[in-house]
């Protein structure tokens, strides 16, 4: 529904010109102003309610207006009004509204008196779009209505806007774009040179509306400020956010880095719709002019950083949040030199994690936070040694998960020997703040899944399964030279692997054999689902030929889902250069999944089809359930 009207301002404008012309001609009695003590009466304006459905309408299609002319006076009588509407082109146009007339298909329809503040509606306008408009092409309609207030002609023109989108695929393929979605798809949305989409959110009062939050960034992963787009469920941006549907934050605060580039964390992450969080290195501290450094702080020391910034509907910017630790930055020390946040995540039950890593005294440990979310403070800090070696070599925690039991499932890697890496998983108790001693003799696992050829693998997301079939499933990256495969691992509660799931609980994908210099098969994020076939796995990235990718497997075997895509996996280009898909949604009842990420230097967003809706429904573990 689209509201159109002149201004006050300038009808009140246009009545004052008129008074001045009059008395220059000696007619004073032409215009006369209102005594003192009464409202001067307003000219117009005369303002239109159109609806055009549907919107998008489909090559060959029927599309229908329903228009309503309004005198928004709140005192002056429209005589003489007349609604003049020119359809686009490309369409046939139906029979007029009783009264109206059709003039080489321009409708005409007299109106006559409207008094004020009242409206007439016109019966409904049909045209039919020839099968040759061209699909994600925009229609526009011209309607103009005139009349006449207190014996001065008003008139307004206005130009309707309608989508032209594709036909819905009445049967459509699992694994394929949902085409009901900006026409193709996919979308992809520009806040400055290089962006980088992290986390996604939808709209908790039904709306279909969702949002996308990330770093916009002047050069590859630097000079980067927090950004947000909020979407209609059919693609388009949402006008009533921000400005044009987009909003970005002010410069990050003074010594605060947020890595945003290609890496394993997870540096942004809704924790509500309105309330974004990110994590980044509070470090590079530096003498100030008199020479002195932060009272104990030394000179490239660095300390793990948490912002919380908040969406204002009434500004419509977006702020660091002060409720949030006072300043709406959280900054501690974890305990090394050189602490490291890469990732941050909405626990649920109140609480914020962060991740990364921590190097003191020439010893590398993995890091793990917690904060409360109603103010910011502390519940715990403390550094993890995963068993990387020599001593100093780095080790890093990128994704957690909670449990229903409020166990937390954390994952990442540890570097062994010369720049090679292997899988570290650790099932965390944080109320008694150690690893679970059940998950194995220490709580930690390290593993080396990697084939010949394959130095490099480290953990990168987790889901887990609770009850008393509880299983953690972990995905992984493989990389070599030129060279890169994703995995996934299934373990049971107690850490031993998974019976009949792929090999020894392990399954690897080669997602794209023609590997483009600079990028590799890589996995972000991953989620359970159920459907009319049983439990499936899908987990997104992307692949070695830079494209989004969405993989879907069977969660008691193992194997990929053939009926999903080309043998359980779709690829989606978004232009050149970094490509990669970071997080993802499912649309609960809606047969689709929402991947956000990346592509050709913008957020890039594309909705596939995954199943149906009447037999499927996602599945979550822990309290989160916004994404």
């Amino acid at each position: 529904m689209k509201n159109l009207g002149l201004g006050r301002g300038f009808n009140r404008m246009l009545l004052g010109l008129l008074t001045v012309w009059a008395f220059h001609l000696g007619f004073p009695n032409i215009l006369q102003a209102a005594p003192v003590g009464e409202l001067e009466p307003t000219i117009g304006p005369l303002g239109l309610t159109v609806t055009d459905s549907p919107d998008p309408v489909p090559p060959g299609g029927a599309l229908t207006y329903t228009i309503v002319v309004r005198n928004d006076s709140t005192d002056l009588v429209a005589t003489n009004v007349v609604l003049t509407f020119t359809p686009p082109s490309g369409v046939t146009v139906g029979s007029p509204p009783a009264g109206c007339t059709n003039s080489s298909g321009i409708i005409t329809c007299p109106l006559g008196l409207i008094s004020a503040g009242g409206s007439k509606t016109l019966g409904s306008i049909g045209v039919t779009l020839s099968t040759s408009v061209a699909v994600c092409s925009a229609l526009g309609s011209v309607a103009k209505v005139t009349g006449t207030m207190n014996s001065v002609a008003v008139s307004g023109q206005y130009t309707v806007t309608t989508n032209v989108g594709s036909v819905p695929d009445p049967f459509p393929q699992p694994g394929a774009l949902d085409k009901a979605f900006n026409c193709n798809g996919k979308k992809s949305v520009s806040f400055r040179s290089y962006d980088y989409a992290h986390a996604i959110a939808l709209d908790p009062g039904g709306s279909g509306k969702f949002r996308v939050a990330g770093m916009a960034c002047l050069t590859p992963g630097a000079d980067c400020v927090v950004a947000v787009a909020s979407f209609n469920s059919n693609g388009s941006l949402d006008m009533n956010f921000g400005t044009g549907g987009k909003v970005t934050a002010a410069a990050l605060p003074e010594h605060v880095t947020v890595n945003t580039s290609d890496h394993e964390g997870h540096p942004v992450f809704f924790e509500s719709y309105d309330k974004i969080l990110v994590t980044g290195t509070r470090g590079n501290y530096s003498a100030d002019f008199l020479g002195f450094i932060p009272l104990g702080k030394s000179a490239g020391i660095a300390d793990f950083a948490v912002l919380r910034y908040k969406y204002d509907s009434v500004s419509k910017t977006l702020v660091l949040d002060n409720t949030f630790d006072g300043d709406g930055i959280k900054k501690f020390d974890v305990g090394g030199w050189d602490d490291q946040a890469e990732s941050v995540f909405w626990g649920g039950a109140g609480k914020i994690w962060a991740l990364g890593s921590s190097i003191a005294y020439g010893h590398g440990n993995a890091a793990i936070a917690s904060i409360h979310a109603d103010d910011g403070s502390l519940v715990i800090s403390k550094t993890m040694d995963l068993g990387g070696a020599p001593e100093d070599a780095p080790e890093a925690l990128e994704a957690l998960t909670p449990m229903d039991d409020g166990t937390i499932v954390a994952v990442g890697w540890i570097e062994v020997g010369d720049s090679n890496r292997d899988l570290a998983i650790v099932l965390y108790d944080p109320f008694n703040t150690l690893p679970k001693w059940s998950f194995s003799s220490t709580g930690i696992q390290t593993l080396n899944l990697s084939p010949p050829g394959f130095p490099y693998e480290a953990a990168t997301a987790v889901v887990a399964k609770s009850g008393a079939d509880a299983k953690i499933f972990v995905a992984f990256n493989e990389g070599g030279f030129k060279q890169s495969m994703v995995g996934l691992l299934c373990l049971q509660s107690d850490g031993s692997r998974c019976m009949g799931f792929g090999t020894d609980g392990v399954v690897l994908t080669d997602i794209a054999v023609d590997w483009t210099d600079g990028y590799y098969d890589q996995v972000r994020a991953i989620k359970r689902e159920l459907t009319p076939s049983g439990e499936k796995i899908i987990m997104v990235g992307r692949s070695a030929s830079s494209k989004f990718a969405v993989l879907r497997y069977d969660a008691n075997t193992g194997a990929l889902d053939p009926s999903f895509g080309a043998d359980g996996m779709a690829t989606t280009p978004f232009g050149a250069g970094h490509v990669r898909a970071e997080a993802m949604t499912i649309l609960t009842g809606q047969n689709r999944l929402l991947v956000v990420g990346s592509g050709g230097g913008d957020f890039a967003i594309a909705r596939y089809v995954i199943g149906a809706p009447s037999l499927w429904t996602p599945l979550s573990s822990g309290a989160s359930r916004v994404y």
